[in-house]
């Protein structure tokens, strides 16, 4: 467990304790009972951690919104909002308090098996403010 964790968090879709697991320099929480994958905003490119963690799958339908998780957000108990990942999935839950996103074990196989969107060479980067404001603080604290 993480220095800055007095204790482990709690899954918001089944309310099992998450385990930290390495996903290249950053630690991800998983739920080792529905396999849920719960990502701070500061560790980086969702698509990139949830390929370190899970299979992708080799086919797959986004499908209709998912339903309200059972519990709040584990970082900061604020209730999760299903979103779609970069508006076209698969659908993710996003907490309006910390930036935090939890997906189910569907949606991380999902989004382990969908491509990076394309940019010309002259096109600015297509990561999120938060995720390349992530990177430069892992990359600053990494040394």
């Amino acid at each position: 467990m993480s220095d800055y964790r007095a204790s482990a968090l709690r899954c918001p879709g089944c309310a099992a304790s998450l385990e930290e697991i390495g996903a290249g320099d950053a630690l991800v929480d998983v739920c080792r009972q529905c396999r849920g994958i719960y990502l701070d905003w500061f560790d980086g490119e969702p698509r990139d951690l949830v390929r370190q963690v899970v299979t992708p799958l080799s086919v797959g339908e986004v499908g209709a919104e998912p339903a309200s998780l059972a519990g709040p957000c584990p970082r900061c108990a604020v209730p999760m909002h299903a979103e779609l990942f970069e508006s076209r999935g698969p659908w993710l839950h996003r907490c309006h308090g910390c930036h935090g996103v939890y997906l189910d074990f569907v949606a991380a196989e999902l989004l382990a098996s969908t491509a990076e969107p394309e940019t010309k060479p002259d096109e600015p980067s297509t990561r999120s403010p938060l995720s390349r404001i992530g990177a430069a603080i892992r990359a600053l604290f990494a040394g």
